[in-house]
């Protein structure tokens, strides 16, 4: 009876104990609550004061942005007035240089047209003196074949016509080879006179340079034709050379 007593009396010590720690978990819990609301508060006090503040700081900064506006504004209408002003005696002095310039271009003009028929006198003589001169070679090497018992024939000339008839160019190989056929007859030109008037001593050097500069625009003509055009144009090229028959 004693120990059910005693085991009596423990079960209502640790039932109170229970209720003990029960009531003070209760109490912590709600003193954490009043605490969190309180943190809470505050919080929401200081983000409305910063809210506040913010709003006031803005529309200090915008006043100031309108008075900084305000003063730019009356700063670039100055500004602008003053290049108007500026533009006006530029146009001002601009119409006076053209005015200047177009008087110069005139006498320029005037002097480069006398110096132009000068040039094109001189290149008619040059071109003269160079067709006599491949006349003259064309003579000898006439004479020179005639005296070895060969007989040449009149070369005919191959023509771009020709080129584009006999190996079907495509549009965009036309477009290609004209302004190098173009340059090459300019260039040629330009070859021959350097040589004009300077005997038959220079026909070596001719011969070599004419060698070099028919080369030179045969690579370009290869990289821009096909393996098939390129030999029916050594063949053309052979057909319009002199033949030569013992």
């Amino acid at each position: 009876k004693q120990e059910e007593e005693r085991h009596a009396r423990e079960e209502l010590a640790r039932k109170k104990e229970e209720e003990r720690r029960a009531k003070e978990a209760e109490l912590a819990r709600k003193r954490e609550e009043r605490q969190k609301a309180k943190e809470l508060a505050l919080a929401k006090k200081k983000e409305a004061e910063r809210i506040a503040k913010e709003a006031e700081e803005a529309e200090r900064k915008a006043a100031l942005a309108q008075q900084l506006a305000e003063e730019r504004a009356n700063e670039e209408m100055a500004l602008a007035k003053k290049q108007e002003e500026e533009r006006i005696a530029r146009e001002e002095a601009s119409a006076k240089q053209e005015e200047e310039r177009l008087a110069r271009k005139e006498a320029q003009a005037k002097k480069q047209e006398e110096e132009r028929r000068a040039k094109e006198t001189s290149l008619a003589k040059k071109q003269a003196e160079a067709e006599k001169a491949e006349q003259e070679a064309a003579a000898k090497q006439k004479v020179a074949m005639a005296s070895t018992g060969q007989v040449s024939a009149q070369p005919k000339k191959l023509t771009f016509k020709d080129l584009k008839d006999r190996l079907s160019l495509s549009d965009k190989q036309i477009h290609r080879l004209l302004p190098i056929m173009k340059e090459k007859k300019s260039r040629r030109q330009e070859l021959l006179k350097k040589y004009a008037g300077k005997g038959e001593t220079a026909l070596p050097a001719l011969k070599k340079e004419l060698l070099l500069f028919q080369k030179y625009y045969e690579d370009m003509y290869s990289n821009i034709l096909t393996e098939e055009q390129y030999e029916k144009y050594v063949q053309l090229r052979k057909e319009a050379r002199p033949t030569q028959n013992q």
